[in-house]
């Protein structure tokens, strides 16, 4: 949002300057400085507040990335356990009806079916704890390109307080400085761009994660209320 507010000043401040008298041949620096300027001059103690925003970030998502996969890993664990369990119920239960055992083959087979149930619902969490890794995960890749591209904000703003935009005597120089400073945006761009990208990958990741939330929920109903 503050990008499309910057350059909404910068454009009608391009616009005053067309309609105004006497402005119009004689272009001042300002009306320059909308015409290159795309990436908005923002001041220094905000880039920086939310640059320290966007590594604090990464060490949030580190430690959520370390929880969900211990999750997933626990829930693949006692899946794996419940497998075997369910293989020796129906070993049992096979012997059962071989030897004519109708009360303990009736016995297996309700085992067999809650231990069935059981498993499903263990892979239904462990589809979603793998759904909260992958998003902590994309959410850590966002958090590091947004610091990426807040540093490259950083030293634009450097090069264009050093450059003085064009103000210098030195014609060279100054198209030198500029070239370094447009250079420079364009790569503040691309960081941005990359950045953009990757929320909207997180914003993907979350609906998946609500998606599994969902049908864990629904795994669980029909554990608690069997038809």
């Amino acid at each position: 949002m503050t990008t499309f507010r910057h350059a909404s000043s910068l454009t009608l401040s391009l616009f005053l300057s067309i309609v105004t008298p006497g402005q119009a041949q004689q272009p001042q620096p300002a009306v320059l400085d909308s015409l290159i300027a795309l990436v908005p001059l923002r001041d220094r103690a905000q880039i920086q507040a939310e640059l320290r925003r966007a590594e604090d970030d990464q060490v949030t998502t580190s430690a959520a990335i370390a929880t969900a996969s211990a999750l997933e890993a626990r829930a693949e664990s006692r899946r794996k356990q419940l497998e075997a369990e369910i293989s020796e119920i129906k070993r049992r239960l096979s012997q059962a009806k071989k030897d004519k055992r109708d009360a303990d083959a009736r016995t297996a087979e309700v085992e067999r079916d809650a231990a069935g149930a059981g498993k499903k619902l263990l892979e239904e969490r462990q589809a979603l704890r793998r759904a909260e890794r992958r998003a902590a995960e994309t959410s850590q890749e966002h958090a590091r390109a947004r610091a990426r591209a807040l540093g490259l904000e950083l030293e634009l703003l450097d090069r264009r307080l050093e450059s003085g935009w064009a103000s210098t005597s030195n014609a060279i120089e100054a198209a030198r400085a500029r070239r370094v400073v447009t250079e420079l945006e364009l790569r503040t761009l691309e960081a941005q761009r990359d950045e953009a990208r990757l929320a909207r990958d997180v914003a993907n990741r979350m609906l998946q994660v609500v998606e599994h939330q969902m049908k864990l929920h629904e795994a669980q109903q029909r554990l608690q209320n069997p038809s």
